[in-house]
């Protein structure tokens, strides 16, 4: 469910620069954040569950691995989502996003 949720907010957040009003722009990246922050809880509690049933012989190397690929995102995203903006505007990062989270909810 959290990666449905990630998915949408992902795609909404691209067309935010489409409003006009600043106050109706702050709230609703606002109320964004938040279902955003939501989803992801609920993804990654998801994914904790996954890797303790799983590997429970090697939890701690398994959640060190899942904890590098986080970081590592952290890292490269910004600047693989400031090339996306760059070639295709300010809403291409954000569908690239959606697509890439929707592919792995299958």
């Amino acid at each position: 469910m959290g990666a449905y949720v990630t998915s949408f907010t992902a795609i909404a957040f691209g067309f935010l620069e489409y409003i006009e009003n600043k106050f109706a722009f702050l709230g609703l990246s606002i109320v964004l954040r938040l279902l955003e922050s939501v989803g992801q809880s609920a993804q990654y509690t998801g994914v904790l569950t996954l890797i303790t049933e799983n590997f429970y012989e090697n939890v701690g190397k398994a959640f060190s691995i899942n904890e590098l690929l986080l970081a590592l995102s952290m890292a490269i995203g910004p600047v693989f989502g400031g090339g996306l903006v760059k070639v295709g505007g300010f809403l291409l990062p954000f569908e690239v996003a959606a697509c890439i989270k929707s592919i792995f909810i299958i």
